[in-house]
């Protein structure tokens, strides 16, 4: 996958996302927490640029076991970073609902989703026709 089609389904991607939270901040019940979810959408789109740079570079690097490092280690440090933000804001602003989790698990869905997606497609990149 290239850079190009990678920023290309990037937007395509956080489009659908700000789309569903455009939508999902017109209900009641979710605009106290439309804020968090915005704010969790960019930390996924920034941690997804940084993903794809990091697994194209081990996908490029001659020891496939590097591939499946990068890509186990962004799996649990992507869950370990969701978990402590969704636990920091449970804590530190004690909402009224746990509804809050709602939106913000779509845009990890959506981004995981695409996140397999483009790993998949790195994964088959052979370093020796670079």
């Amino acid at each position: 996958m290239s850079k190009a089609e990678f920023i290309k389904k990037l937007l395509l991607t956080t489009s659908l996302t700000s789309l569903i939270l455009f939508f999902l901040g017109r209900l009641e019940a979710m605009k106290p927490f439309i804020w968090f979810s915005w704010l969790a959408c960019f930390l996924f789109v920034i941690l997804t640029i940084v993903l794809f740079n990091v697994a194209l570079s081990a996908a490029q690097d001659n020891n496939k076991n590097t591939f499946t490092t990068v890509i186990i280690g962004a799996v649990m440090g992507k869950l370990a970073l969701s978990m402590g933000v969704i636990l920091a804001y449970f804590y530190g602003f004690k909402p009224d609902s746990k509804l809050f989790i709602v939106p913000f698990f779509i845009i990890y869905a959506g981004f995981t989703i695409f996140e397999l997606h483009f790993m998949m497609r790195l994964s088959r990149i052979d370093p020796k026709k670079l």
